[in-house]
């Protein structure tokens, strides 16, 4: 899987010998799999990389075989783990497909109390590499830090959006603020290790988008 958009399909995908057919008869190579944890998205296992395919797909039907429930009406599509909790919601789109954008409207939650143990301190330090936190365990150098044995089950969705180089804005051609205070450009920088004359070592710098006022 790869970029920031996922569609649902039915069309049933069989994988014999290293190649996926699908419902219409066509072939790709697989070229890896593995599991994928992504910002936005359940837990995914079993996730192909097939070639010069150029969309990322998600199967109704192994969805199901994992034990979810997926439901369809002309809008929209809602994907339910055991639970019954919502895990995934997609938008039917005007070709007709159901997409889900990842990451849309999506804070990062940390310190939640059914996280992994590993993933939970990974988090709460500041997305520590597993490693070092695995040291920090062992030599018991944080208060509080129970023992830790393994290692994390993917990447961290944060640490991946973090180490991305940058993430594209949609170009416009027209202004989209109308007067002063429409929207702010607001950016906090600090701990400075040099102090301002009156002792601040914070700077918050603020942009009005309309006039560019700083």
């Amino acid at each position: 899987m790869s970029g920031d958009k996922c569609w649902f399909t039915n069309l049933n995908a069989e994988c014999m010998e290293g190649s996926v057919t699908f419902g219409d008869g066509s072939k790709g190579k697989i070229l890896g799999k593995g599991d994928v944890k992504t910002l936005g998205l359940p837990f995914l296992k079993n996730v192909m990389l097939v070639e010069n395919l150029q969309a990322n797909l998600i199967s109704i039907s192994q969805l199901c075989d994992d034990g979810s429930s997926v439901w369809f009406d002309k809008d929209q599509c809602y994907v339910a783990d055991l639970q019954g909790k919502k895990v995934m919601r997609s938008m039917r789109s005007k070709d007709n497909c159901y997409s889900i954008q990842v990451n849309e409207n999506k804070s990062l939650v940390c310190n939640r109390a059914n996280d992994d143990v590993m993933e939970l301190w990974h988090r709460r330090l500041g997305h520590i590499n597993f490693r070092d936190l695995l040291k920090l365990s062992k030599k018991e150098c944080v208060r509080g830090l129970p023992k830790l044995s393994g290692k994390s089950a993917g990447v961290c969705g944060a640490c991946q959006l973090g180490k991305q180089v940058k993430s594209a804005h949609k170009s416009i051609s027209y202004i989209s603020t109308s007067q002063p205070l429409d929207l702010l450009h607001m950016d906090l920088v600090g701990p400075v290790q040099i102090e301002s004359i009156g002792g601040k070592k914070y700077v918050l710098v603020l942009v009005d988008d309309f006039t560019r006022f700083t």
